[in-house]
């Protein structure tokens, strides 16, 4: 028995490469691949700040002591008081 109109039948495999297609000339916009490059250029600082937010916020004052901490604010500290 053939089925009349065969060519015609949605298909999982024709739905995939119809938006296959789509998503292809979707990604080739100039928007879309300047936001692409942007993520991509910014994920490694983000990355590289949440790691300094972490080891700044493991509790280094109650391991080290508070003399520890004396002394770095007194390194940090002449400056960022300078005048200019």
């Amino acid at each position: 028995m053939e089925w009349k109109g065969y060519e015609n039948e949605v298909t999982r495999e024709r739905m995939f490469d119809k938006f296959i297609e789509f998503m292809g000339k979707f990604a080739e916009l100039k928007v879309v691949v300047a936001l692409r490059d942007g993520f991509i250029m910014t994920t490694p600082f983000t990355i590289c700040g949440s790691a300094f937010l972490l080891i700044a916020n493991t509790g280094l004052r109650s391991i080290y002591g508070f003399y520890f901490w004396i002394e770095l604010d007194r390194s940090i500290k002449p400056g960022s008081r300078s005048n200019f």
